[in-house]
């Protein structure tokens, strides 16, 4: 493990507490595969991690020798089964989450290029190629800095675990930002209309709760998915069912139901809301006929 002067200071002299930018990284459909298949992908995953890395570090060279910092030293990688968390300890690089996100999805994007696997392209995933899609959630927030058993960098805290939460609810090839990383984002770096590039949903459920989540969806950019992740998609069309069906005094149906299964109910949920909004329109009109 190299040592960092940087993070050694904040354990020492801040009492591990640092600001921090978390990238969550996840490698979709990663279990599906076979052995041999998952340990190509995470060897390609680990290539595509450090050529991330040094592409933002091209990015910030005056920072970095104006202030000491190394990438390679100072930013803590942590593996996570399938995926990583990456956290900048850095203060005063306001983006350095969604550049390096951006660039990792470009390198990802790049190396899938290379084998032009229809198998994968058709399923996401496949057995023949080292190819796969990279799901990310960030977030910005106050961590724990610290060394574990295996003397390695390792971070703690709520931001850690929120960059997870929201990384749960995206697809290949999306970026989800915590409201706290994008109201951060949005107020520190310099681009007037940098907001036009997040998609708002609100109250996404995760563990404990619901907060609100916003999604990078920046135009023209190959290797960006700027659809809205289907699971959110699909609580947002049983919201939207519900809504039109509560006034007719219907029961809430179950909301533990497989994918599959809450498909079906609310396609049914919004034919039956369409149809009373339908006769409820319709009674509306034969009144007011009635009246004239």
């Amino acid at each position: 493990m190299a040592k960092s002067k940087l993070i050694d200071g904040i354990i020492q002299n801040r009492n591990n507490s640092a600001n921090l930018k978390i990238v969550f990284v996840d490698v979709v459909a990663y279990s599906q595969r076979r052995s041999q298949a998952q340990a190509q992908v995470v060897e390609a995953f680990m290539r595509i991690l450090e050529q991330a890395r040094a592409d933002t570090a091209k990015e910030y060279l005056t920072y970095s020798e104006a202030n000491s910092v190394n990438f390679r030293d100072d930013v803590i990688f942590i593996p996570s089964g399938d995926g990583a968390a990456i956290c900048f300890p850095f203060d005063g690089l306001h983006d350095v989450h969604l550049v390096f996100a951006k660039k990792l999805l470009a390198a990802n994007f790049r190396h899938n290029a290379e084998s032009n696997c229809h198998k994968f392209q058709q399923h996401g995933w496949c057995n023949c190629h080292a190819s796969f899609y990279l799901a990310i959630g960030i977030s910005d927030g106050k961590g724990i800095i610290y060394k574990d058993v295996n003397n390695n960098y390792n971070v703690a805290g709520n931001a850690m675990n929120l960059a997870a939460r929201v990384m749960g609810h995206a697809e290949g090839r999306q970026i989800l930002f915590t409201e706290e990383a994008y109201r951060n984002i949005i107020d520190l770096v310099g681009d007037p209309n940098l907001d036009e590039n997040f998609r708002l949903f609100s109250d996404v459920t995760i563990k404990r709760g619901k907060i609100d989540v916003y999604q990078y969806v920046e135009g023209d950019l190959d290797y960006l998915d700027t659809e809205p992740p289907k699971e959110i998609a699909l609580s947002l069309r049983a919201a939207n069912a519900l809504n039109a069906m509560s006034k007719f005094g219907f029961p809430m149906p179950p909301t533990d139901a497989g994918p599959a299964t809450a498909e079906k109910i609310l396609q049914i949920m919004e034919g039956i809301g369409a149809a009373f909004s339908e006769l409820d329109a319709g009674g509306a009109k034969l009144i007011d006929e009635k009246k004239l």
